[in-house]
């Protein structure tokens, strides 16, 4: 079995992957989006709907490179934290 740090390596590792999300915040948010897209997709015309969606696709995109960004700061953050607490000569 490969190890964590191999995994890494080779790419095999996608935390984003192994994230499912749970809770009733997240469902009832999920079907509200559904309800406000049945809606929309109802009463807008065809090219107002795609517009709709293509704005909602970058805001995807948004919450995707933020997230990838808020990920980056605190993996460096708890190697900061690491690095202090395997330096300390005091323990």
């Amino acid at each position: 079995m490969p190890t964590f740090i191999e995994n890494l390596y080779t790419g095999n590792l996608q935390p984003l992957d192994m994230y499912r999300p749970e809770g009733e915040a997240y469902h009832t948010h999920s079907q509200h989006m559904s309800t406000y897209m049945n809606y929309f997709q109802s009463n807008l015309k065809p090219d107002d709907f795609k517009v709709l969606q293509e704005m909602l696709d970058t805001i995807g995109e948004l919450h995707s490179a933020q997230a990838t960004s808020v990920f980056v700061q605190g993996f460096k953050t708890g190697a900061k934290m690491m690095v202090e607490v395997f330096q300390d000569k005091t323990v």
